[in-house]
Formats: C-alpha cells, structure tokens, sequence
C-alpha cells in the first residue's frame, strides 16, 4: 500500500471515530424521570381508552409552556405521541392551563365548566394537570367522563371523595403503599409506572388508605 492510500484510510478512520464520538456526546441520557413520566403517559392514553370502550372523542387539559414545568411538559408531550400511536383516542380540543411550576397542579373549576359547555357530545375530558378544585353541586357533566392524571402529592381522600360524588370517572395518582407484585428493580417505563403509581375507579376507591 502507498503512502497516500496508507494516509487516507488512516484519515477516514479518525473521522469515522470522531462521529462516533461526536454523537455519543450529543445523545441524551434516559433518566428515571423520563421513564416514569413515558409510563404514566402511556397508561392514561391505555385506561383512557379502556373505560371509552376503546374509541371516543376526548378534550385534553394541558400545561401551557412553562420554564418551572419541566416534567408536566413532558407529560402533555408523551400523551400526545401516545394518543397518536395507538389510534384509538381523537383528540377534539386541547385547553392548556397557565401554571407557575411542576407542584401547582390543579384543574381549575371554570375551565372545567368551559369545557363540558363548549364540548357537550365530548366522551371524556383528560386532566393532565391534576384533580378539579369545585364542588360537586356545581358539575354537570352530561354523559362525559373524567379522567385525572395527578403526577405528584397525596390525593387518595381526595380522589375518593370526587369519585363518591360521581366527578372523577377514573384516575391516576402516586402511590402511598407498595403494590404487592411491584418490580424489585424497575426498568421499563410500564414497571417504573407500576412501581410509582395506581390506577383508580369507582369500584376500588373504597380501598383507598384515610
């Protein structure tokens, strides 16, 4: 082999190193955050469409962008992807919620009403923001369900309260007990969820810890 050749081959091998470097710097890690929030994303687009029946027009409740938002951001991201994946949900509005960061979680009582006024043939209306702060003599939701995603606190009084009064059809909220068959070590986003959060309705609401 000549110089020259020798040359170019050992220069197409450096640059061929420097890509691969170059890209391995530049991919982002997959943190424990971003999977839980992949997993909680996925189940409610999953249990959304098992109570619909597997079909239905539903109305998202969103966080508008926000810099101090950075896992409930992520969340209306990945629903939005799930949605679209599975097929199985359509998507006819999407209200997005000023909030000041990721802790200030709450579906408020005015943009709830907004919603089943303006939506009334709507099948469900999905929370991404948590729990609605009004009192049942003021919900009149017609044949829409509820569906609340509260990714952080404690709301198990709370969320059997709102289901008692017929408000919340289905939720998903943190856990405040280990479930049984959880994972020793969870990796996937589905065991991460598993893990970290419950799926609640009506009929196991009762069993929720005072």
């Amino acid at each position: 082999m000549s110089n020259q050749k020798l040359i170019g081959v050992v220069v197409g091998l450096m640059l061929a190193v420097a890509i691969v470097m170059m890209v391995q710097t530049q991919r982002q890690p997959i943190t424990v955050g971003d999977s839980m929030v992949q997993g909680v994303g996925d189940a409610a687009v999953e249990q959304t469409g098992k109570l619909l029946g597997n079909h239905g027009r539903i109305v998202v409740v969103a966080a508008a962008d926000c810099a101090m938002c950075e896992q409930t951001m992520k969340l209306r991201q990945i629903f939005g992807q799930s949605v679209r994946r599975a097929g199985k949900l359509t998507v006819v509005g999407t209200e997005l919620v000023p909030l000041t960061d990721d802790s200030q979680l709450s579906l408020p009582g005015d943009v709830y009403a907004r919603i089943l006024e303006s939506h009334p043939d709507v099948d469900a209306v999905v929370s991404l923001i948590g729990v609605p702060a009004m009192k049942a003599d003021r919900v009149s939701k017609g044949n829409s369900r509820l569906v609340v995603v509260a990714s952080n606190g404690d709301h198990d009084q709370e969320i059997k309260r709102l289901m008692e009064a017929r408000i919340v059809d289905l939720a998903i909220i943190p856990r405040t007990t280990r479930a049984p068959d959880a994972p020793a070590n969870p990796k996937t986003p589905r065991e991460w969820f598993d893990f970290n959060y419950q799926v609640v309705t009506p009929e196991t609401a009762a069993a929720l810890t005072p």
